[in-house]
Parts: C-alpha cells; sequence; structure tokens
C-alpha cells in the first residue's frame, strides 16, 4: 500500500467516525432522559403531593412520547431521510427541556415531558439506524455501539448534574427544574452537528439518488468497495417491496419477532428500574439523600466503562455470547440485590402487623421508648401522626412516612437505656446482642430487635435480621449494571439495527424500537408500585427471572451476525 493509499483510508475512517459520532448524540439525549428523571422525581414528587400510581406515571410520561415517537419515526424516516429526521428529535427535547422549567402543576409536567418524550423515541430508533446503514460490515458492530456509549455518557452526565444541582443551595422547587433545563445544551449542540452530516447512502439508493449514494460510500469506504456496496443495496432494494405489509412476510415476520422480543427483553430485565429510581434504590437500601445521589454517578460511570469494554470486543466475540454471558451474570447480580434485601433489618410497610395501635400508642407517649421515638421524628411526619383520624386531614403519607423514620432511626447509637426500656420484656436473643456491645450492621439489626420487643403486638416480629449492608447492596447494584451494559446494553442495538432488509429497515426498527419503549414504561410505571405491594426483594427477585427467560430466548432465536454484511444478514432469514 502507498502512502498516499494509507492516507485516504485513515482519512476516511476519520470521515466515518465523525459523522457516526455526530449521529449517536441522538444517543446523548435518550441517556440524558433516562437518567435525569431519577433526580428530579424525588423533588416533584413532594412538591405536588403524588401517591406511588401518580409517581410512577408522571415519571414515565416521557415513555408514553417515546412510543409513539418511536411508532412514528419509522414512516418519517422512509418518506423524509434520516438525517432530517434527526433534526426533528433535537429540536423536540430542547421544547420539552425549557417547558418544564415553566411547569407548576403535575399534569403540565406531564405534557411537557411528552414533548421531550417524542423527540427521544425517535432519536432512538433513527441513530443506529443511520449508523448502521452508513458503516462497513468490519466494524459496524463497534459503531453502532457509539450509540450505546452516547446513552451512557449522557446517563453519567444526568447523575453528574443532578448530584450538582442537588447540592446547590436551591428550594427543592428550583433543583427539579434546574435538573430539566441543563438539557437546552446537549439538545442544542446535537441540532447544531447534525446539519453538515450526510444523510443515509442506502435512503438515497431508495429514493432514486444513486450517484449522491455512491459518492458518500466512496468517501466512507474507498471507491473499490463503494462499487461492491452499491451493487449489493441496488439489488437488494430490487427485490423487496417497502409496504407495512412486508414486515409480516416469512422471511421478515421471524426477524420482526427476534427484534421485538430482544428489545423487550432489554427492558424487562429491569434496567430502567434503576436508571429512573437510582436514588429511590438507594435510600431503600439505607443511604442518606446526598449518597443516594452519588451513589448514583458511580452507576452512571460503571454503565460508560463496561460500554467502552463491550465495544472492543462486540465485533471479535461476537453478539450472541455477549447476550448469554451479560443476561447470566445479571441474573445473577439481580438476585444477589434481592438477597440483600430480603435479609435486611430496614422495616417495610408489611412488617407492620397493627397500624392503627402503632400510631395510638406512639400519639399516646405514654411509654419511654414511645416518647423518644416521637420525639426524633421530622415534623411533617409529627404533624400526620397528630392529624391521624381527624376529618379532611392529610394523612395518606403517613405509614410510608411512618416507615422512613423507623429506618432512620434504626442507623442512629443503639436505642437500648435502661430506664427507656425497663417496661419493655427483651427476649433472650435481642439480650444476648446487646450484651456484645455490637456495632456497625449488628447495630441495626440490635436496634430492629429492641423496636419489636417494645411493640410486640404492633410489629412483625421477623426472627432474623442481618443488617441493612448498604455497601453489599451498591455492588450488587453495580454488578448489574455493568453487566447489562457490557451484553444487552449495547448488544440489543447492534442486532436490532442490522437484521431487518433495507426498505422495511425503519418500519421494522420503528416496531422494535417501539417495544423497547413500551417494556421501558411498563417498568417505570410498576416500580414504585412493587416496591410497596411486593417488596424490595421480590422485585429485583422478578427482574432475575426475566433475564433467565432471555437467556432462554437468546439461545434459541437469535443468530450471528458478526462480520456478515447486511445483505447477507437479509438473505439468511
Amino acid at each position: 500500500m502507498t502512502s498516499n493509499q494509507s492516507a485516504s483510508s485513515g482519512g476516511r475512517s476519520f470521515y466515518l467516525l465523525m459523522i457516526c459520532l455526530v449521529a449517536s448524540l441522538g444517543g446523548l439525549l435518550f441517556g440524558f432522559d433516562t437518567a435525569v428523571i431519577s433526580g428530579a422525581e424525588p423533588l416533584f414528587t413532594k412538591e405536588f403531593k403524588l401517591d406511588d400510581k401518580m409517581e410512577g406515571f408522571v415519571a414515565s410520561a416521557a415513555i408514553i412520547g417515546c412510543l409513539f415517537g418511536a411508532l412514528g419515526a419509522g414512516m418519517l424516516t422512509d418518506r423524509f431521510g434520516r438525517k432530517k429526521v434527526l433534526l426533528l428529535s433535537a429540536l423536540l427535547f430542547f421544547i420539552s427541556a425549557v417547558w418544564c422549567w415553566f411547569c407548576q402543576t403535575a399534569w403540565q409536567l406531564v405534557w411537557a415531558r411528552l414533548v421531550g418524550g417524542l423527540g427521544i423515541g425517535i432519536a432512538s430508533l433513527t441513530s443506529p439506524l443511520y449508523i448502521a446503514e452508513i458503516s462497513p460490515p468490519k466494524s459496524r458492530g463497534r459503531l453502532v455501539a457509539l450509540q450505546q456509549l452516547a446513552i451512557v455518557l449522557g446517563i453519567l452526565g444526568a447523575f453528574f448534574s443532578n448530584s450538582l444541582v442537588n447540592g446547590m443551595d436551591l428550594s427543592s422547587a428550583a433543583k427539579w427544574r434546574w435538573m430539566f433545563l441543563v438539557a437546552v445544551v446537549p439538545s442544542a449542540l446535537f441540532a447544531a452537528l447534525i446539519l453538515p452530516v450526510p444523510e443515509s447512502p442506502r435512503w438515497l439508493t431508495k429514493q432514486g439518488f444513486k450517484d449522491k449514494a455512491r459518492a458518500i460510500l466512496a468517501r466512507v469506504l474507498g471507491e473499490r468497495e463503494a462499487d461492491v456496496e452499491m451493487a449489493q443495496i441496488t439489488d437488494a432494494l430490487a427485490h423487496e417491496g417497502g409496504t407495512l405489509a412486508e414486515l409480516f412476510k416469512p422471511g421478515v415476520r421471524r426477524a420482526l419477532f427476534v427484534g421485538v422480543t430482544l428489545a423487550v427483553f432489554t427492558q424487562v430485565t429491569g434496567i430502567n428500574a434503576i436508571m429512573y429510581y437510582a436514588p429511590k434504590v438507594f435510600q431503600e437500601a439505607g443511604f442518606g439523600e446526598a449518597a443516594a445521589y452519588w451513589c448514583s454517578v458511580w452507576v452512571g460511570v460503571t454503565n460508560l466503562g463496561f460500554t467502552l469494554l463491550s465495544m472492543v470486543v462486540v465485533d471479535r466475540l461476537g453478539r450472541k455470547p455477549l447476550l448469554l454471558i451479560g443476561a447470566t451474570c445479571m441474573g445473577l447480580a439481580l438476585g444477589a440485590v434481592g438477597y440483600s434485601f430480603s435479609t435486611s433489618s430496614l422495616f417495610k410497610e408489611s412488617d407492620v402487623r397493627d397500624f392503627p395501635a402503632l400510631v395510638k400508642k406512639l400519639r399516646a407517649k405514654a411509654d419511654p421508648v414511645s416518647k423518644f421515638l416521637v420525639e426524633s421524628f421530622s415534623p411533617p411526619t409529627v404533624a400526620m401522626l397528630v392529624a391521624w383520624g381527624t376529618p379532611g386531614a392529610e394523612t395518606s403519607k403517613l405509614p410510608s412516612a411512618l416507615i422512613g423514620e423507623l429506618n432512620r432511626v434504626l442507623r442512629t447509637n443503639t436505642l437500648y437505656e435502661p430506664k427507656r426500656f425497663d417496661r419493655v420484656s427483651l427476649v433472650s436473643d435481642t439480650g444476648s446482642l446487646l450484651a456484645q456491645k455490637p456495632t456497625g450492621e449488628d447495630l441495626v439489626r440490635l436496634n430492629r430487635m429492641l423496636l419489636e420487643d417494645a411493640y410486640a403486638d404492633e410489629l412483625i416480629d421477623k426472627g432474623h435480621h442481618r443488617g441493612v449492608n448498604g455497601l453489599e447492596m451498591l455492588l450488587g447494584v453495580l454488578a448489574y449494571v455493568a453487566s447489562f451494559a457490557f451484553s444487552m446494553g449495547v448488544v440489543g442495538w447492534v442486532v436490532i439495527s442490522e437484521i431487518y432488509p433495507t426498505r422495511t429497515r425503519g418500519r421494522a426498527m420503528s416496531v422494535a424500537t417501539a417495544g423497547v419503549w413500551g417494556a421501558c414504561y411498563l417498568v417505570s410505571v410498576t416500580f414504585p408500585f412493587l416496591l410497596t405491594n411486593i417488596g424490595s426483594a421480590m422485585t429485583f427477585w422478578t427482574y432475575a427471572f426475566m433475564c433467565a427467560l432471555a437467556i432462554a430466548f437468546v439461545w434459541r432465536f437469535v443468530p450471528e451476525t458478526k462480520g456478515r454484511t447486511l445483505e447477507e444478514i437479509e438473505k439468511s432469514w
């Protein structure tokens, strides 16, 4: 190879990388939106006084927009091209970020987030579609994975900006509005950079602009490779129809089934329960508010690191092995997180045997333990406690507030003082642990046992406790996120973007991407409800079971597409 040929090849590679990087910024908006809600959600939930169901609905409102955006994006990209549709997604996200700043009610926030969701749904389909269509087979996996890299950078950026805004001297109402407003920066950057990017050569060929298409391919692949690629594209287009009915023909139908089902599994294995509610999960695990926000940053860092690792190996190890390895590790990590929650000493609402009796005993403050507890409660909780049973009083959040207060007390120094517990009959296990003067997790366990002895008729005796072990919980969540990033996070989008025929790729990907958002909505809207009604442990075990189903599906149905052209993959169906 001459020096001029080498320089030309290097220039083509750099140009290809640059346009793929710009296209992948649609994923940055996707990722930012996925994570920014996790920081804002506790704050606007408090401001608008939302119950569990409304909390899940408002937090998931953008996903409804994503669903319709993804469904419409297939038709839009097939008609107007990939580039114009990417520009539209940036504009919608910009409008949403500004609108969120002005929202004064929960329903206004729902509509603002719906608009942003439309943009995210469009970008989530169009970005990987564009990259797949302009990339050579040998590097397509890595280049499409830039979309996932951009997603995790957006997630990390949102977690980091949420933590910074949360630490500012602002009111809660101002904090969550600033968290959303930060999104104007990536959306404006995306809109500006997408303008000089060329259109997809496959779409141009389909529209009859073969000279333009070949010129673009020659610039990114070289003259010889451009001729080969143009011949394959032309042949594929000559044998395909472009109607919706094409999706249900035998070969395409099977590809559609694989793509949609894989898309659903990337979500129902629980990733957005972590991304949308990370601070909530870590507060459930016993972390304070500030620590919970910074734990979320560690989630983002882990996501980024293992996404980069997956990008390095996806075109070497292949798609199917990564999916199988990752789903297995995800299931094991989720099982461990569920076990940690199940053996934790933290209270859940289901641990209260007789709630009215507990309220009555605390309100009376007739015994030293009750007096101490009520004096340590926050003013809002005390106000609800006093107002309990009063007609018209707003006390619906008292059960969850009391559980939160009791869990906070568990982490203090030992509750035991002889004068405080002189009227309490301590069981033998409590007395034995007390004599050991425990610290750390054993101290949390002791405090739980002391409260169970003090409120034997009001609280359920769980028998065995192991402390909260927040570090163990954090490591389990990070192991899960690492496994997802290494496998489904990258490989899922790669497979979805490359298994469909050219003429129907836009429509087919819109259906598959809609499946992503439909499953994502299901997870995010049900997560607060599941935590309350079946508990943290069972919720994470449910996601672990979904991982087992994903392993069986990948093993049986997902083909290996490493190193094959899009036209070769198409013919294999």
